[in-house]
């Protein structure tokens, strides 16, 4: 599907209004049906339980049109997000939820402006009004640069071959710098990624990608690009997904004690080998978290599980409250695994 309304109505269809009060379940779901969109990625960063619980009580228009202006501020408040996206997706999701309860769609709201009196406000504040905007463009263009809070915001974007890649610089508590690059294969060959000299960061590997995968690589230094390369590789997509590493899923739960664990499922029989930094969580959007876990081993048949919080090794400052299922994907050698409930 290609909007959000017609992803939202068909899960609402399928799984009834109570999946609204599921939001790892109801993004995953939803976002599974999107085209990659700017609506897909703010529903990635910002569906989350307040958000669908604003939308999930209306009953009537005028409860529904109240909610989704809430659920909008909250967008743009809580993850400083455009309005207009913002705005685009709440309404498509109201709508949706209208037609499932057969009462009317509420309108677009419109956006809040403020509008200072005549006279109010003289050369004192209009100049400390441009100062600021200063500051916080210059503050926001250094931290676009410079991983100055862990990873450096906004993406930098490239396309090779038929790879689409997406990359940030970050900094690990240790001050050490990397980059953090994200790769989509949108081509219909299978090709393997990987970078000139001793670039990439010890026990990862150079991931192969068939069509239509997504991969990710931790480079040392902030050289974004330079030196990464494509090779094309003969097998087919179909083969790749044979492999015993493709067969893998996992999911997550966090206990009593508020630990996180990860279960790794290899429903075949080969024993796959891993090294202390094979498996990643990272996710992305206006910055990106990147965190490697466990340490090493074996993946053997059946269930393998992994204590999050004792074992992460974080890559970028903030990668410490890293989630799972929250935009947060598993990265084995470089290849996304498919996460399932667990």
């Amino acid at each position: 599907m290609s909007n959000v309304h017609d992803a939202v109505l068909s899960a609402l269809r399928s799984s009834g209004t109570d999946i609204l009060k599921d939001a790892d379940r109801f993004r995953d779901l939803i976002t599974s049906q999107l085209d990659n969109s700017k609506e897909r990625r703010a529903l990635e960063i910002g569906c989350d339980s307040q958000f669908l619980g604003t939308l999930s009580g209306a009953s009537d228009k005028d409860d529904l049109s109240a909610a989704a202006k809430t659920a909008v501020d909250h967008l743009t408040d809580a993850y400083v997000m455009d309005y207009e996206v913002a705005t685009s997706v709440t309404y498509e999701m109201a709508n949706a939820i209208a037609e499932l309860l057969g009462i009317d769609a509420p309108s677009t709201g419109q956006r809040k402006t403020r509008m200072a009196k005549k006279g109010s406000f003289g050369a004192p504040g209009v100049i400390a009004l441009v100062l600021s905007l200063c500051l916080l463009a210059a503050g926001l263009y250094a931290a676009h640069l410079n991983p100055i809070f862990g990873c450096t915001l906004f993406p930098e974007t490239s396309e090779l071959k038929n790879v689409s890649c997406k990359w940030y610089g970050i900094k690990d508590p240790m001050g050490s710098e990397y980059t953090l690059l994200f790769l989509e294969n949108d081509g219909d060959e299978t090709v393997r990624m990987y970078v000139d000299g001793n670039g990439a960061l010890e026990g990862t590997s150079f991931p192969k990608l068939a069509s239509g995968e997504s991969g990710l690589m931790v480079l040392h230094g902030r050289s974004g690009m330079t030196g990464v390369r494509t090779r094309g590789v003969p097998e087919t997509k179909e083969a790749v997904e044979s492999s015993a590493v493709r067969q893998l899923t996992w999911s997550h739960r966090t206990d009593d004690r508020g630990t996180v664990i990860i279960t790794i499922t290899n429903p075949t029989d080969e024993r796959i080998h891993t090294y202390p930094n094979s498996i990643m969580l990272a996710s992305n959007g206006i910055a990106a978290k990147c965190c490697a876990v466990g340490d090493g081993g074996w993946l053997e048949p059946g269930t393998t599980t992994v204590n999050i919080t004792r074992t992460a090794r974080p890559f970028t400052l903030s990668s410490a409250d890293m989630t799972p299922g929250h935009g947060t994907d598993l990265y084995l050698n470089g290849v996304k695994v498919p996460m399932t409930s667990d």
